[in-house]
């Protein structure tokens, strides 16, 4: 019986650490294209390239809080 969870395990850890690093990579390159059509868009508006990434969004703003009446 332990065996046979052992086998499972010895399958199991890698497939599984495949596919997060699969997730990882993904998230990392749809980041990486969201900056660069942010900047693309920055340059066309300001005709030069921000100098960092906070520069691109928008401007930080004090968090809206419920009115409590």
């Amino acid at each position: 019986m332990i065996a046979i969870i052992l086998i499972l395990i010895t399958v199991g850890v890698p497939v599984y650490t495949k596919a997060h690093m699969y997730a990882a990579e993904t998230a990392a390159e749809a980041a990486i294209r969201t900056i660069h059509t942010v900047e693309m868009q920055y340059f066309s508006q300001y005709g030069r390239y921000a100098g960092s990434i906070a520069e691109l969004g928008p401007p930080a703003e004090e968090p809206v809080h419920p009115r409590r009446d």
